[in-house]
């Protein structure tokens, strides 16, 4: 499930092997009256992932649509004004993909779309095709989660893996790198490719390798973009969910940029088997995380002591296992689908004050 900014269009997949996009008439109700859906079929096994970016400034126009299904394929879709459609298959042999993210190169409207077959895959569209331009080696386990982040002008990409470690890597035009030097021992391995309709080279390299969980991480997510100074800035910010009941926010540290565990909370003894997922809020002063059992958890961060986070009163309702969470852009409410064949919309309950 992928909510698209405004919030007037969601995009979702299930094990009925097909998407639907939402669209909503804008007004922010969402209501049986007020949408249309639009299904797109192809699959022919159930679709465990979705992503999907705007390629165009005005929402609406023209809309990317990645998603993977356990049939070994992942299926891109373009929707232009009223219609959608498959454009292209990604063969993956005996491959699985379990998660897709989509963005753009650095400087450029070119898309990137990165999956996982134990391996990432880096696909660049060149010449209306998605081709492999790189593979991205590291992980010693399959690869559970992966995500895009623009930073500036660059590109970053978070990946989160069964071998209980966290992968960041950095993407930027080739010759925003050092000049090369006589001295390569403290140099990190780059990964180059090259964009043919732009002629424009670009370098994929290690950031940063994340070790804290003690079991598998399941899903790993960048903090939302927050507006500041009149333009939106991307916060160094990283939640991971594990199986080792807890979830982590990672930053880089202020003076030396490398990359710490700043805070740890989660679930002690019990029946829980982990977190399969949790996401920021908006402004990422919340938590929202959801179990295997299907129990929902929600922390908040103190106001005084920005390190202090306390669990709060959590919203439920679920009969069975909830499959995936997310905040609308503006915070004000959740959206949350189930293996109970239900989609819960949560808002706030805002009761009149009492009057004398």
């Amino acid at each position: 499930m992928y909510f698209l900014a405004p919030e007037t269009e969601l995009i979702s997949g299930g094990s009925d092997k097909q998407l639907i996009l939402w669209e909503c008439n804008g007004t922010g109700a969402w209501t049986s009256q007020a949408v249309k859906s639009i299904p797109l079929k192809g699959h022919t096994e159930a679709v465990c992932a979705v992503d999907a970016v705007y390629q165009s400034d005005e929402p609406g126009l023209n809309l990317l649509i990645a998603s993977a299904a356990s049939d070994s394929t992942v299926r891109v879709w373009s929707r232009c004004g009223p219609e959608a459609k498959c454009i292209e298959i990604l063969q993956f042999g005996n491959g699985f993909v379990m998660d897709v993210c989509l963005s753009f190169l650095p400087g450029s409207n070119v898309p990137v779309l990165g999956g996982d077959d134990c391996k990432i895959s880096l696909f660049i569209q060149q010449n209306d095709q998605f081709q492999k331009a790189l593979i991205l080696s590291g992980h010693e386990d399959w690869i559970r989660g992966v995500e895009w982040a623009v930073c500036g002008e660059d590109l970053f990409l978070a990946s989160c893996a069964q071998d209980c470690l966290i992968r960041i890597w950095k993407v930027c035009t080739k010759s925003k790198q050092l000049p090369e030097t006589e001295d390569n021992s403290l140099r990190l391995k780059e990964n180059i490719f090259t964009v043919k309709d732009t002629d424009t080279s670009y370098a994929v390299t290690l950031e940063s390798v994340l070790a804290g969980h003690e079991n598998w991480v399941y899903a790993v997510h960048w903090q939302p973009s927050i507006s500041k100074d009149g333009s939106m800035q991307q916060p160094m910010r990283i939640l991971s969910a594990s199986m080792d009941k807890t979830m982590i926010i990672w930053e880089p540290d202020k003076e030396s940029g490398v990359w710490l565990e700043q805070v740890r909370v989660g679930e002690v003894g019990g029946n829980t088997l982990g977190f399969f997922d949790g996401q920021f809020s908006p402004d990422g002063s919340m938590i929202v995380a959801h179990a295997f059992h299907g129990a929902l958890h929600l922390w908040k961060q103190a106001t005084v002591n920005k390190k202090e986070w306390t669990p709060e009163v959590v919203i439920s309702g679920h009969f069975n296992s909830v499959e995936d969470v997310k905040w609308d852009p503006e915070g004000e409410f959740i959206i949350s689908v189930g293996s109970d064949q239900t989609t819960r919309l949560f808002a706030p309950w805002k009761r009149k004050e009492a009057t004398e």
